[in-house]
């Protein structure tokens, strides 16, 4: 699956400061007199410096420097939401919950602030804090994609699968083309939904993301289950130009080639090539022989037991599974 959560775009930080050596020397000439106005020009020095921290993935210097700038004012709201930022990027989601929650008391409606706010309660293992917070986002502005991406899979995991479903439905309205979504839809779709809908998500989303094999290898299965044997093919054949060397879908091919197009020369030729590429799936190799046609069948077998991907017994437990009478 894509990403379980889909983290919300912050506002760009201020512009990096460059001299970070000088503005430290402003801040140690600053340190003699602590006057009012003198603490909140220090915190806004230590403000600054921030964002460069930031930047170089020096978090933990990015971190101190927050704290210290809000250690000697704290009316730095834009410090307070980078350091609400940084709290989440090390784990610590009570300490960003505490700041987003102090921000939102005097910006209520705050967008940014709420997303976050929503992430982190969701990280924090707190999901319905998570769906009551990006609820309430939707009741300000319905056309946040994140929003509905990630309220979807909150829904999903409590189970609300009819509202996961038509969240995510949504948001795909609001962005068509967006790959996250599509994948997440058409898994969905395949679980609890219809699975020629899956197909097409999944299909629109593999034109997107083209060497994703994983995802090109459930779609084959999907084609498969459906017995669109045609486009299983057509699909396969056209991913192995972009992703040539790939166990799964080489298998899937040959699986197709042999079983479907009766091309066993040719089936047994990728079958080989998935196996030098690394398939060792028992389960999908004894599928193969409970599709193979009687006049592939011992050959297929042979070849999957002289690979020790199966092994005589299990060769013949597939087989035997071919010709039991449906109960």
């Amino acid at each position: 699956m894509a990403p379980r959560f889909r983290v919300p775009s912050p506002p760009r930080a201020f512009g990096l400061i460059s001299g970070i050596a000088l503005i430290f020397s402003v801040i140690l000439g600053l340190t003699g007199c602590m006057s009012a106005k003198t603490r909140r020009e220090l915190a806004a020095e230590y403000f600054h410096i921030g964002p460069s921290f930031f930047e170089l993935k020096n978090y933990d210097k990015a971190l101190a420097m927050y704290e210290k700038a809000l250690s000697y004012h704290d009316e730095f709201s834009e410090t307070s939401y980078n350091l609400a930022r940084l709290y989440i990027s090390r784990s610590r989601y009570p300490d960003a919950i505490r700041v987003l929650e102090e921000l939102l008391g005097r910006d209520p409606d705050n967008l940014v602030l709420l997303q976050t706010l929503a992430y982190a309660h969701a990280k924090n293992q707190e999901p319905q804090a998570a769906i009551a917070t990006y609820t309430r986002i939707l009741a300000i502005s319905e056309g946040s994609v994140v929003t509905l991406y990630n309220l979807s899979v909150l829904y999903e995991e409590a189970d609300r699968r009819e509202e996961a479903m038509s969240t995510l439905k949504s948001a795909l309205r609001l962005a068509p083309d967006d790959a996250d979504v599509l994948r997440r839809l058409g898994y969905l779709e395949a679980e609890h939904g219809s699975g020629e809908e899956a197909a097409e998500y999944l299909k629109a989303y593999m034109d997107i993301k083209t060497d994703d094999a994983a995802t090109a290898v459930f779609l084959t299965e999907l084609y498969k289950k459906q017995r669109l044997y045609a486009e299983a093919l057509s699909f396969v054949e056209g991913f192995i130009t972009r992703t040539p060397n790939n166990a799964g879908i080489l298998f899937e091919h040959a699986w197709l080639l042999i079983t479907q197009a009766e091309e066993k020369p040719r089936g047994m030729e990728v079958l080989g090539k998935a196996l030098e590429a690394g398939f060792t799936d028992k389960e999908k190799a004894a599928s193969l022989l409970l599709a193979c046609p009687d006049s592939a069948l011992r050959e297929v077998e042979n070849y999957l037991v002289e690979k020790k991907i199966l092994t005589e017994e299990e060769a013949k437990k597939a087989i035997e599974g071919a010709f039991k009478p449906k109960t």
